[in-house]
């Protein structure tokens, strides 16, 4: 039988559907990876800068450490998945979508407040690497000219691991790999068909792959490339090849234009962290090292040692078979690839764009390693798929492997978070760690608080209010927190400060509340009580005002009245006129709190009293008279106010209000008793 000529087989649609849905099915458990979580740093920060363009309606990306092709590419994602989210009724304004965090690197949020919008975001990357692997295999049928090598090069990069796990993530790399391969199959498809409208759609595809990526740069010699082996050297046709790359880069990241400062700085910052800092934990010594380190990628997450090694005969057999179209098939791998040899930094994620490469000469490799045999067409064919499971079984194992750690990944803050809506979780006001990054909706239920654990404690958990502490392994507490609170409940994970949370250990912990009355009474009869209120009269406005020992005012603008924010507060009354000469003073008090039940005790150098609050509806302003020794009312130590209850209104669902509150003082009348 007569062969047919290069590209004229017929067009394999079922293989080639079946390897696409393969590849889909890989990669489905990563759309829901972690959720509502974020474990990649860049994911996070991609995914927040992009809704926050949708939600101002801004196009300028104000950001350009990576250029902007992929900001606007996936701002009609953003778009599409929130009026989804609006039918399902999980969302009614754009601006519900949470982009920020203080506890997040660089401020932003890493835990998704609506994870069917990250859900849809992760599902176009993966429909970009799919067309990826469709264009791979388009890509290999052009330079080898036959579909049974395509269909093993779209299958090896379907299967690869490295691959495979880029796929569903939120950034760059995997929309530089497909912009790549398309350029060189444009690059080959124009060689084959010169006209100068190829050449100028080859030009702006190859500017809007490196509008995806800066290090996409050498894909920009292709157009000169090919006018150079077709010796089109004519100085329209080079204009052309060199002009139309810029345009392309710059319809994909228009703003660099008018923000070319920041475009140098950010660009600039880049050069220097790849090229010359390097990056902690992910660095090697431009050249022979960093090659190495990259050979032996290849040959585990990359693509396998089977493949790897077939890759290099294809190498070789590609250039002396092929002359022609290998030349032009390599010039990117070849140039991308000494780029980042070159580099300080090294993130394989960066080499993604060359696995469809040495796929294709993979599976060339074994095409024509085949071919030089002299045996029957027939024979030559059942060897070549024979010889496929040498070439896919490594990086499928890997990949498999992969799939199955997604599914069975530990999550502690899903099982800490269960446990917290429980009724099995203590009762009363509880403080959990901001650090931990719960999604909003856990800080949000009642009597729950978020609060920095990075910092020291000491007796302000009992002091505002809180009965119980969730921390992470942020939370160091020194030996006198450590008794003032006991662990309630442990949840394992990892057990040490983590740049990007991840199944971190939690503790529980239930406060002390006897040891922490009898510290803070000690305190206050050594005079060592930090919550010291200066109360004087108010001469602005009806009432009085107060501050603390740093001379801080302890109320909010327009409030004339005075918060009590702990549970216990010593108050000195700083009268201009001189207390009563009398052995004993009335104390005459407008008081007001929020809460029901509230209890209140006062007492000075060993005198103490109850104060009855038990008919005192709340929010509503009330006098209490009580005897005081006129002694007490002078003592340095001053006096000692003792309450029960001290919540957030937010936290309670009575307000907005943020602060910590227990009892408002408004105005106090001090006068002498016979």
């Amino acid at each position: 039988m007569q062969k047919k000529p290069a590209l004229e087989e017929k067009f394999p649609v079922i293989p080639l559907v079946l390897i696409c849905l393969l590849a889909l099915w890989l990669r489905i458990p990563g759309i829901n990876a972690g959720m509502p979580y974020f474990y990649a740093e860049d994911e996070a920060h991609h995914f927040n800068r992009t809704v926050e363009m949708v939600k101002e309606g801004r196009y300028d990306p104000q950001y350009f450490h990576k250029p902007s092709l992929h900001f606007y590419l996936r701002m009609p994602v953003v778009a599409l998945s929130y009026l989804w989210s609006v039918k399902k009724g999980y969302i009614n304004s754009v601006k519900e979508i949470e982009t920020r965090n203080s506890f997040g690197l660089a401020g932003y949020a890493f835990t998704a407040s609506h994870p069917g919008i990250v859900k849809w975001n992760r599902a176009f990357s993966v429909a970009l690497s799919i067309l990826t692997v469709l264009f791979t295999f388009l890509l290999c049928r052009q330079v080898t000219g036959r579909n049974a090598p395509s269909l093993v090069a779209a299958l090896l990069l379907a299967v690869s691991p490295e691959f495979l796990i880029n796929s569903p993530i939120i950034g760059v790399d995997i929309l530089m790999a497909l912009m790549c391969v398309v350029s060189s199959f444009a690059a080959l498809v124009i060689y084959k068909n010169y006209s100068l409208t190829g050449l100028v759609v080859l030009g702006l595809l190859c500017g809007l792959a490196v509008s995806s990526k800066y290090n996409a740069l050498p894909i920009a010699v292709l157009p000169l490339a090919v006018c150079i082996g077709l010796r089109k050297l004519h100085v329209r046709d080079l204009a052309i090849a060199a002009l139309s790359p810029a345009a392309g880069f710059f319809l994909g990241s228009p703003f660099i234009l008018i923000s070319i400062p920041l475009f140098l700085d950010q660009l600039s910052y880049e050069i220097w962290h790849y090229g010359v800092a390097g990056h902690v934990g992910h660095s090697a010594q431009p050249g022979f090292e960093q090659a190495a380190f990259y050979a032996k990628w290849l040959v585990t997450d990359g693509m396998g040692w089977s493949a790897c090694i077939i890759a290099l005969a294809g190498l070789a057999l590609l250039r002396s078979d092929r002359k022609k179209e290998a030349a032009l098939f390599l010039v990117f791998p070849a140039l991308f690839a000494a780029l980042m040899i070159g580099q300080k930094a090294n993130f394989t994620r960066n080499m993604v764009s060359l696995l469809p490469y040495v796929a294709i000469l993979a599976a060339a490799g074994l095409d024509l390693l085949l071919r030089r045999l002299k045996i029957r067409e027939d024979v030559r064919a059942s060897f070549f798929w024979l010889c496929l499971p040498i070439l896919c079984l490594q990086p499928l194992i890997r990949s498999l492997t992969h799939v199955r750690g997604i599914r069975s990944q530990p999550e502690s803050r899903t099982e800490a978070q269960e446990w917290i809506r429980s009724d099995a979780a203590p009762r009363g006001d509880m403080a959990i760690s901001g650090e931990l990054q719960f999604p909003t909706a856990v800080y949000r239920l009642p009597a729950k608080s978020r609060i920095d654990t990075s910092k020291p404690l000491g007796l302000n958990l009992y002091q505002s209010g809180f009965d119980s502490l969730i921390a992470g392994p942020e939370f160091a507490p020194s030996a006198e927190e450590r008794d003032l609170l006991l662990p309630l409940r442990k949840f394992e994970g990892v057990n040490e400060a983590q740049r990007v949370i991840m199944n971190p250990t939690i503790e529980a912990y239930e406060v002390r509340v006897d040891r922490a009355v009898a510290t803070l009474e000690e305190k206050y009869r050594s005079n060592q009580l930090a919550e010291f209120l200066s109360i004087t009269p108010d001469t602005a406005s009806v009432g009085i005002s107060c501050s603390d020992r740093d001379g801080k005012i302890s109320r909010s603008v327009g409030e004339n009245y005075c918060w009590l924010q702990n549970r216990f507060s010593a108050l000195k009354f700083s009268f201009e006129a001189a207390l009563p000469k009398s052995s004993n003073s009335k104390l005459t008090l407008a008081l007001m709190t929020p809460w029901p039940e509230q209890t209140l005790q006062i007492e000075a150098d060993g005198w103490k009293q109850t104060v009855d609050l038990s008919n005192v509806k709340p929010v509503e302003w009330t006098n209490i008279s009580i005897v005081v020794p006129t002694e007490a009312l002078r003592g340095d130590k001053g006096v000692l106010f003792r309450i029960s209850q001290v919540h957030s209104p937010i936290s309670q669902k009575i307000g907005n209000d943020t602060r910590r509150l227990g009892l408002a003082i408004r105005e106090v009348l001090i006068e002498g008793v016979k």
